[in-house]
């Protein structure tokens, strides 16, 4: 009898307790902010709740997801009938475009956590435009017009991206053309709202390039208005350098690679008479290892000016294969050549060497 009497009142007491609880009533849980200049910096806005509970309720924390979104509350208890304030703050320098953000309210009624959700539209003021966007195609500005993939080993495929903005009242179009079998652009989304951002990704796969080393294209890029204007194009530079993949390759291998061997590494053509058309010098490529040496490319970005010539692909161990290198003396701009040769080949140390080929014109001959 005893026992039972003293469970009646732990489960009355608990009952007492439950229904003598704080309860927050949120009358607003969203905010729009609507579309305001990146120049305004921060905008703030209020969101309240009313305690229709028995007792007191307290916010224990606000927690935001993102640096750019501050807040502050009410930290006192809110008795019954009162009203507790969170203000969120959002920071706009330098986040242009659409945005979404939440703040998880956190307190000690039964709805432990409500969840607070601000959004608007920053427009970019023309110094962001002008320092983070400083290449356009008409209205749509992008932070750069050249995607560097670097290195891309061979078989292997890259990522890279580029921001964009369109910075118009109109809904721009994003179409790609004459893109090669081994780079494909996209743009998401391809339709971009006004004054809203849009990333380009690029990929780049070697698998579909038959080149090595140096890899250059220039794919066109449209920016369509739907409405008025005609649509304004451009070009986007892509480069990579497709390498050897040496990864797998084992023990034994490494051991019984071959060695590139160059006999010189600055090819002086010295003092060159400007009324000659075309002169030559050799340089050689050996091979110290214990197995053939693949010649993949051997090249120059001032192909204008030099000339080479390689008919060798591959050279046998102890062996050597003769490379000419010449110069189109008419084509030398500001009286000398000082320019870089690449040498790929398949020696997994070494499997890229420079050669620099230099000369001057003699313009009193």
């Amino acid at each position: 009898m005893k026992r039972t009497l003293i469970i009646s009142l732990v489960a009355a007491l608990c009952s007492l307790s439950a229904a003598a609880q704080g309860a927050f009533r949120w009358l607003e849980t969203e905010h729009d902010f609507g579309t305001f200049s990146e120049e305004q910096k921060r905008v703030g806005c209020k969101f309240r709740a009313v305690n229709e509970g028995d007792t007191t309720a307290i916010i224990t924390n606000v927690v935001t997801t993102c640096g750019c979104t501050t807040s502050q509350y009410t930290q006192t208890p809110v008795a019954p009938g009162d009203t507790a304030v969170v203000m969120l703050q959002y920071h706009a320098t330098g986040a242009v475009g659409t945005f979404s953000k939440k703040a998880f309210v956190l307190t000690n009624t039964a709805e432990r956590k409500v969840t607070l959700t601000i959004r608007g539209n920053v427009l970019a003021s023309e110094n962001t435009i002008r320092t983070i966007y400083p290449d356009n195609v008409g209205a749509l500005y992008m932070d750069s017009r050249n995607i560097p993939f670097g290195e891309v080993k061979s078989g292997a495929s890259k990522m890279a991206y580029i921001g964009a903005y369109n910075n118009s009242a109109d809904t721009i179009r994003v179409e790609f053309d004459h893109m090669p079998a081994h780079v494909t652009l996209e743009a998401f989304p391809s339709y971009v709202p006004p004054f809203s951002l849009c990333t380009i990704s690029a990929f780049f796969n070697s698998f579909d390039c038959n080149q090595w080393g140096l890899v250059s294209d220039s794919i066109a890029i449209s920016a369509t208005p739907l409405h008025g204007d005609a649509a304004a194009q451009s070009t986007i530079s892509v480069i990579g350098t497709i390498v050897e993949n040496f990864d797998d390759w084992t023990t034994e291998q490494m051991n019984n690679a071959p060695i590139a061997t160059i006999d010189t590494e600055t090819l002086d053509f010295g003092t060159i008479n400007p009324a000659t058309e075309r002169v030559s010098r050799t340089l050689r490529i050996g091979n110290a290892g214990r197995s053939t040496l693949p010649i993949r490319r051997i090249y120059s970005t001032a192909e204008r000016v030099i000339g080479i010539d390689c008919s060798a692909t591959e050279v046998r161990p102890g062996k050597s294969a003769e490379v000419t290198i010449s110069l189109d003396v008419a084509r030398i701009e500001g009286g000398f050549v000082n320019e870089p040769i690449t040498i790929m080949t398949g020696d997994p140390i070494h499997p890229i060497r420079t050669v620099r080929v230099v000369g001057i014109l003699d313009r009193s001959l």
